[in-house]
């Protein structure tokens, strides 16, 4: 089948005219559909992340005023850090206990008990205790002595008692000693 248009070129002209218009016209509706979809999405996520930043600001708010609640008490840290700074410039170190008990322990003599063990701030060591004889407390004295970390030991006295029919010497020691590092067992570990 063959078609034959018998319009006339001009009106065949306008037709075509007037097709490729309406289809220019579409085109340009559906991109302006689509930029409008776009717009609207990209709209409605601002308004979306304008709500979080918002709800973020008033928790901000929040958190700031509650730390101005708690800022006399980080005052109050501080204080407390800087004062024992202080203290531990003005005091020293402690002197290693772990060290110094295992010393005292190994070289105490058998024939020689001690009934008290005293540390006074200054830093002086006071050691009473008992023995048989003399000889043992000059023994002792001499073992002091050899210990890292004391130093200036001095008899104090040395008497003899006898308590039931057994004769005792009563002694008491007192020497100087070193300050060393503190004791922290989990240091120790490696923690």
């Amino acid at each position: 089948m063959i078609k034959v248009n018998l319009l006339p070129s001009e009106m065949l002209a306008e037709l075509r005219i007037k097709d490729r218009n309406t289809k220019a016209f579409k085109l340009a509706g559906a991109v302006a559909l689509v930029l409008l979809a776009v717009f609207s999405l990209l709209f409605a996520l601002t308004l979306q992340v304008r709500g979080q930043l918002s709800a973020k600001a008033k928790e901000r708010v929040a958190v700031e005023m509650e730390a101005v609640a708690y800022e006399p008490y980080q005052q109050l840290q501080n204080r407390i850090i800087r004062q024992s700074e202080l203290l531990k410039k003005a005091m020293g170190s402690p002197p290693a206990w772990r060290n110094l008990l295992a010393a005292l322990g190994s070289h105490i003599p058998r024939n020689v008990w001690l009934t008290n063990l005293m540390l006074a701030q200054s830093g002086e060591l006071l050691l009473q205790g008992l023995t048989f004889d003399h000889p043992a407390v000059a023994n002792w004295l001499a073992k002091l002595a050899e210990i890292p970390g004391i130093s200036n030991v001095r008899l104090v006295f040395s008497a003899e008692e006898t308590v039931e029919a057994v004769t005792f010497v009563r002694f008491e020691i007192r020497a100087s000693l070193a300050v060393g590092e503190e004791y922290a067992p989990l240091k120790e570990r490696g923690e």
